[in-house]
């Protein structure tokens, strides 16, 4: 019996060995599985952009007269926009007792009083810091409510020279925003890359006001363009998940080490049944659902259809949800405490990414129509004078749908999240009440100006 047992435990697989299989196939891959390696491949840089913005937002205070809800290309009915700047006062203007109503004259004497310092903004984000400088730990000081304090005063300061027809200063805004959204773009931070995307939903939705003047010249439209080439949200979204397969690992991997100062954090569940037998099994399947999400992020980049990866991910959010309702949930504790369901940063992204290549479309088109007095018959015209090639849509990996009507106006559109062409229709498929959207519709239709 004695032998017996000995030769079950000298031949029994290890515990440890299917985690360290998947560890090794990943690396094998060529996957980075730690901060250290992550922030090893950062961009080493002097920019001091970072401190010049926390600096400049402290002495700015509070953005000008409540700006910090700036409603723009906001959706009257299906495909239709109201123009914020055109507008008789500031939509979001209002003082906290809702009385009296803050005038664009108000607006502007903020701009007046705080112009040295916004041009300090403007002028660090010309080169903003790709990231938060070296460290030791996934711990990134990203300032996020600086960063969104900034992003509301560019924003208000473009909708003023919008308003007063200032385009040089509008452009000079707008690239301040899009400089913005790209502030910390190499950190593997789900959180930062988020509030990149946040920032660039308001600047593109600013760059759909500035569209609606005529006023523009051909080098100032190249320059609206150029402040969007380049990016590329769907980047965003997988160094955010890479960042999270990270963070998973070096979190279990915390519970293992003889640290005196990490042992006492995580004595209690290191050394329960728990972490002595069900932790690498546990770890396990958080990095292979995470890493699900990864793979299909990276899919989405080689032009698979938004639809097809959702039902992925559906499918892996799915597995987590049967865990939970599951007599099997004690054994995977920290997945279950860990893995939040991902899918709408990773949407988001999506959605972002494919405004900017609308955005991009919209200004081809505009220089276009600057150029030659009428717009192409269609978006292959644009290439390769005006686009390097024309957009590919997020939602079925195709080009971005374009239909010319008459003379002086297009229907630009993305066939949607249910990847279905529908003509560029932007009614809701349901009758059901809500508000309308540029992602509500049939289609995601570029929307038309309401006034």
């Amino acid at each position: 019996m004695v032998a017996v047992m000995a030769g079950i435990r000298v031949f029994r697989p290890s515990r440890h060995q299917p985690l360290r299989e998947y560890v090794e196939e990943l690396k094998a891959g060529g996957e980075k599985l730690t901060f250290r390696e992550l922030i090893a491949s950062l961009s080493p840089h002097p920019n001091d952009s970072l401190a010049v913005l926390t600096n400049v937002v402290r002495q700015l205070g509070p953005p000008p007269a409540g700006a910090t809800n700036i409603d723009v290309m906001h959706f009257i009915r299906p495909g239709r926009a109201q123009v914020a700047w055109k507008l008789g006062e500031p939509t979001w203007a209002v003082s906290a007792d809702h009385n009296p109503q803050v005038t664009w004259t108000d607006v502007g004497n903020h701009f007046t009083r705080t112009a040295t310092l916004l041009a300090e903004l403007r002028q660090a984000m010309k080169q903003p810091a790709p990231d938060a400088g070296y460290r030791t730990n996934n711990e990134s000081p990203t300032p996020f409510r600086a960063i969104r304090s900034a992003a509301n005063w560019l924003a208000s300061e473009a909708l003023w020279n919008l308003h007063q027809g200032r385009r040089a200063e509008t452009l000079a805004s707008i690239q301040g925003l899009t400089g913005l959204a790209d502030l910390h773009r190499e950190e593997y931070e789900l959180v930062s890359q988020m509030t990149r995307v946040a920032v660039a939903d308001l600047g593109l939705k600013l760059t759909w006001e500035a569209l609606q003047t005529k006023e523009w010249s051909d080098e100032q439209l190249l320059g609206l363009q150029t402040c969007w080439e380049g990016k590329d949200f769907l980047e965003a979204a997988e160094k955010g998940m890479v960042g999270e397969r990270c963070l998973s690992r070096e979190t279990f991997g915390m519970m293992q080490e003889k640290d005196p100062s990490l042992k006492e954090r995580f004595s209690r569940l290191s050394n329960s049944y728990y972490g002595r037998n069900l932790l690498d099994a546990d770890l396990l399947f958080r990095l292979r659902h995470v890493q699900g999400y990864v793979e299909q992020i990276r899919a989405l980049r080689t032009n698979r259809a938004w639809s097809e990866v959702s039902d992925s991910l559906d499918q892996l959010n799915a597995r987590i949800d049967a865990l939970t309702n599951s007599p099997q949930r004690i054994r995977y504790l920290l997945t279950l405490v860990a893995s939040p369901n991902f899918k709408p940063a990773v949407r988001k992204g999506v959605q972002i990414e494919s405004q900017r290549r609308l955005a991009i479309s919209a200004i081809a088109l505009n220089r276009y129509e600057h150029k030659y007095g009428q717009f192409p018959a269609s978006l292959d015209g644009l290439a390769p004078e005006f686009l390097p090639a024309v957009p590919r849509d997020c939602m079925n990996g195709q080009p971005l749908r374009y239909q010319l009507k008459g003379k002086d106006g297009f229907i630009l559109y993305s066939v949607g999240e249910d990847g279905h062409d529908n003509s560029g229709d932007p009614n809701p498929a349901t009758n059901v009440g809500g508000k309308p959207g540029l992602w509500e519709g049939r289609d995601a239709v570029w929307p038309l100006p309401e006034n």
